[in-house]
């Protein structure tokens, strides 16, 4: 069996400034890509709250559904064929600062090897949940039958409010599965949530994450 994909990379980056402010954005570096009857939708920028330095930890999330005067305050996945099964998955890169960006893994390994050389913030600091909480339903149904699609257990988030992303991003989740059943197009609404070490040094943080679509 031919298995078909279509991909959409979201652009992170995160700014530790000299005034103390640390600054988490991410931009979608395509905004829909197209392939094999499957697209994805998602949004043009997501932009973290800021965060003051700290030397402790400090945790900072966004919800897709918050991201006000956006085209895309959701993602959306179309499935134009039906008759496959597919599922919708989710993964990122560590994030490395401004000056390392041109380094492979083995001269710029994440963590650092020494503290004193330059930090970097892990992709398992990166989380998400397929749902955020806020928005009135897990899945809207846009077109098509709501029976096709169902957020899957593995970015099921916390239970209880506020939601908070459980599924750390250092390998492959699956946020939604799709049953083929027949064409469809529906809007899922989740949460990002960037976990910032303790005294991270002033740079700016960037890598990727990438959500795919993929027949199964």
């Amino acid at each position: 069996m031919t298995r078909k994909i279509s991909t959409i990379i979201f652009w992170i980056s995160l700014a530790l400034s000299a005034i103390n402010v640390i600054t988490v954005s991410a931009q979608t570096m395509e905004i829909t890509v197209t392939g094999g009857g499957y697209r994805i939708s998602g949004p043009g920028t997501i932009a973290f709250p800021t965060q003051p330095f700290s030397f402790e930890d400090q945790v900072s999330t966004i919800n897709f559904a918050d991201l006000i005067g956006n085209n895309f305050p959701y993602l959306e996945i179309t499935d134009e064929n039906g008759g496959s099964t597919f599922n919708v998955s989710i993964v990122a890169e560590n994030l490395l600062p401004g000056d390392t960006q041109s380094c492979n893994s083995n001269s710029c390994p994440c963590p650092p090897e020494s503290p004193d050389t330059y930090s970097c913030i892990p992709n398992i600091n990166l989380a998400v949940s397929n749902y955020d909480g806020v928005a009135t339903n897990p899945i809207d149904t846009m077109d098509g039958n709501a029976n096709a699609v169902l957020l899957d257990d593995d970015t099921d988030p916390d239970p209880d409010p506020p939601h908070n992303p459980i599924a750390t991003l250092e390998q492959q989740r699956i946020l939604l599965d799709g049953n083929g059943s027949a064409p469809g197009r529906w809007r899922i609404h989740p949460k990002l949530q960037a976990t910032i070490p303790g005294g991270t040094s002033i740079d700016t943080y960037s890598g990727s994450i990438t959500i795919t679509i993929l027949t199964i």
